[in-house]
């Protein structure tokens, strides 16, 4: 490591034992191994999916190390393994630092169930996307799967967010109740009650139609995505409401 990073690394270290000892939030992430994190549906999380690299949890690292055009690193849909909190979680804030890779594309989920639905990676998606170089490269988005969005669902207001996807960005979902809120860069992007009519009118237009109880569960796990890419998470904090 050299000595730059050392020190970054050891900063955030201790900005984030600063941070769990205030206000009642607990970090998912300690800065150094995969502790507390599973495979979805019971799968290994070998170092070549999912690694610690410099204080972040890095999703298929060697993509980044591998010599490419613009976006053109994409690792097959089938050589993809998500991964999840051991613990399950109900009413929280949840805050993430993310950063992209050109042309990579990731996601925070929460609300996981295995079993409960059709695919054991179902729930709700703060995307984590290159909005613009991701499209050109491999295939169109639309406003409701771009970065900050409440994914297939509601699209995020991201005009004051200020975002910068090769740099850290700052995620935050809230969950309170029916209450969902998304933020990005400290300013709300959407807001939505998954319990009304309008929320299920969101479900019937979307990719999730069909799957019984979609969006209305108590809680459920929180979840890191893979799509194949090269994505970078850290900070990662929850305080349970």
């Amino acid at each position: 490591m050299m000595k730059s990073s050392r020190y970054f690394f050891l900063a955030a270290l201790i900005s984030l034992a600063a941070v769990s000892c205030s206000g009642g939030w607990r970090p998912l992430f300690d800065g150094e191994t995969l502790e507390g994190w599973i495979g979805v549906d019971g799968q290994d999380l070998p170092a070549s999916y999912w690694s610690v690299v410099d204080g972040a949890i890095v999703s298929h690292p060697s993509l980044a190390e591998q010599p490419s055009e613009i976006g053109d690193s994409l690792a097959p849909a089938s050589d993809t393994r998500d991964m999840m909190t051991r613990a399950v979680y109900s009413n929280f804030k949840l805050k993430v630092q993310f950063r992209l890779e050109e042309g990579s594309n990731g996601g925070i989920k929460y609300f996981i169930n295995p079993g409960r639905f059709s695919g054991p990676s179902i729930g709700f998606e703060y995307q984590v996307i290159d909005d613009t170089v991701f499209g050109k490269k491999h295939f169109k988005i639309n406003n409701v799967q771009t970065t900050a969005s409440l994914y297939d669902l509601l699209s995020a207001n991201k005009m004051k967010a200020n975002f910068k996807p090769y740099e850290w960005n700052d995620a935050m979902i809230m969950v309170d109740g029916g209450k969902v809120e998304h933020w990005l860069n400290g300013v709300k992007v959407l807001e939505i009650d998954r319990f009304s009519e309008s929320f299920d009118a969101l479900v019937v237009n979307s990719k999730f139609y069909g799957q019984e109880g979609f969006g209305k569960l108590e809680g459920g796990h929180i979840l890191l995505q893979d799509h194949g890419c090269t994505v970078y998470y850290r900070n990662i904090m929850i305080k349970e409401l």
